[in-house]
């Protein structure tokens, strides 16, 4: 897939350029007694496209190198990220159950003070 962006781009990057020398051509087929501005306006066009055609190009090579070293890389290197991440996920899910819970049971002790409860919850579960 990355080929066939490539390969757009540089075609873009062509039209651009044939397009720039398109609107200098016209400008110097001009026959106008001051074609200067013309001229001048052409030349602008020509290098601004030339600059957008190089830079398209080289943002395009520059997506294509990082996508074909990204695509080098293992699934075996990823896969412990994964499970460090999930593991991370549980733990945060277990101290967010754990905070909630002792926050429960402190409501209740106020609440009920006759019928207090104890606010470990290292055994629930």
């Amino acid at each position: 897939m990355v080929g066939m962006l490539q390969i757009l781009t540089y075609l873009l990057a062509f039209y651009l350029v044939i397009k720039g020398v398109e609107i200098l051509q016209i400008g110097l087929a001009s026959n106008r007694q001051d074609r200067s501005g013309t001229v001048i306006l052409g030349v602008v066009v020509l290098l601004a496209c030339l600059g957008a055609a190089v830079g398209f190009t080289v943002m395009q090579d520059a997506q294509a190198r990082f996508l074909s070293s990204a695509g080098s890389t293992s699934q075996s290197e990823l896969v412990p990220t994964a499970r460090a991440d999930e593991a991370q996920r549980s733990q945060d899910k277990e101290h967010e159950f754990q905070n909630r819970c002792k926050e429960d049971r402190e409501n209740w002790n106020r609440q009920h003070p006759d019928r207090r409860v104890s606010t470990d919850c290292s055994n629930v579960r």
